[in-house]
């Protein structure tokens, strides 16, 4: 497999370009690169966590070079900003005229990820979680703050918001085995109460 991702990377990084300047590679190419060069670094390295911490270690110049010209001429690119700001590149988390021109989600995600790239996960799924208007937030930030609630030790609080995914989309399978293991993890924290005192009641609820 890496002999053809490494193939399909370097037909990319052959098509020609309007200057011998690799930032006047287009936005779409760019972006194909930056993604295929960090799939096939995960790929190598065998990695299949999400840890923003190795994200940050991780990305090579190159791939950052290649992420900012997409922000540079697409600033609205959410999977080029949110990794540059993974990986520390704080000027990608806030731009200009992003008030006027991003929603509340949109803008909140980019600071929760600002924030996770300081592994300051508990603040970063408060963010997530307290947007202006709730019913707004996608199936996206759901998981994404049960994410950082479950990697921040919070586990009630990710099994929530888990929950919460869950009932937005049942026919989803994104973040189910991360809600069956909070599920057990919880239920035997709660047997554990329950065998120390027989006065009190535990009862664990459904979000």
């Amino acid at each position: 497999m890496d002999n053809r991702m490494e193939e399909a990377l370097k037909c990319l990084e052959a098509i020609p370009r309007a200057t011998a300047d690799p930032t006047s590679t287009p936005p779409k190419v760019a972006y194909a690169i930056a993604r295929l060069s960090s799939a096939l670094q995960t790929h190598k390295q065998g990695s299949s966590s999400r840890s923003t911490s190795s994200t940050a270690t991780a990305m090579s110049s190159k791939v950052a070079q290649h992420l900012k010209s997409v922000v540079d001429a697409v600033p609205d690119a959410l999977w080029s900003r949110s990794r540059l700001v993974e990986a520390g590149h704080d000027s990608a988390a806030v731009m200009p005229d992003d008030e006027g021109r991003l929603g509340d989600e949109t803008r909140a995600w980019f600071e929760a990820k600002r924030l996770q790239s300081q592994k300051r996960w508990r603040r970063a799924a408060e963010v997530l979680s307290s947007l202006p208007h709730p019913t707004a937030a996608s199936l996206r930030s759901v998981l994404e703050s049960a994410h950082c609630y479950r990697t921040a030790g919070e586990k009630r609080l990710a099994l929530a918001a888990y929950q919460r995914a869950h009932l937005m989309d049942m026919s989803s399978r994104v973040g189910m085995d991360a809600l069956a293991a909070l599920l057990a993890q919880v239920g035997e924290a709660v047997d554990e109460c329950k065998l120390e005192s027989n006065e009190t009641r535990y009862q664990m609820v459904i979000a």
